[in-house]
């Protein structure tokens, strides 16, 4: 059978929210920020980022996460 355009739907699905996913992703973060603050500075300097910057972020609470890390 042909499919057109017409015909043809593409359908998008929300992801449904998840408790169990949200607190997966905090601990994530969390993680995240904790081996950021342990770095060693020639580690820093690889990835571009100062010491001050990295404290500033390994500081924030962990559901202060940026867009682009949300689910």
């Amino acid at each position: 059978m042909a499919y057109s355009a017409t015909t043809v739907r593409v359908v998008r699905t929300r992801r449904s929210f998840h408790p169990v996913r949200l607190l997966l992703h905090l601990w994530g973060v969390r993680r995240q920020r904790l081996a950021l603050s342990r770095l060693d500075p020639h580690l820093l300097d690889d990835i571009g980022v100062s010491r001050d910057v990295a404290n500033d972020e390994a500081g924030r609470p962990f559901w202060d996460a940026p867009a682009t890390w949300r689910l």
